[in-house]
């Protein structure tokens, strides 16, 4: 979404002042998309890991990355918080977690 900067006015993408009167220290917070997935590296020694199987149901096809601990809630990128799921398996877990929420 692109905005005023809050002190010039120049419209930029991200954060709320231009580079011209970001105050001292100032960072941006990383994409909402960084924070949500683990590296491509990480996501390979998991599959791997799992045999390249969804550890719920076995099956081969279609297979994503799950976190058990959503990052959202603290979860971290780490291997014991993640699990090989294929797509069904993956949704049928989403739905029960936002069915607990």
């Amino acid at each position: 979404m692109v905005r005023p900067c809050i002190r010039c006015g120049v419209l930029i993408e991200r954060g709320s002042y231009c580079r011209a009167h970001q105050p001292s220290g100032f960072r941006l917070r990383p994409s909402p998309s960084s924070l949500d997935r683990p590296s491509q590296r990480l996501t390979a020694r998991v599959r791997a890991r799992d045999g390249h199987r969804c550890a719920r149901c076995g099956s081969t096809t279609d297979l994503q990355v799950h976190h058990l601990h959503a990052v959202a809630d603290g979860g971290q990128h780490h291997e014991t918080n993640l699990v090989t799921l294929c797509s069904d398996c993956h949704r049928a877990a989403a739905d029960f977690a936002s069915a607990q929420g």
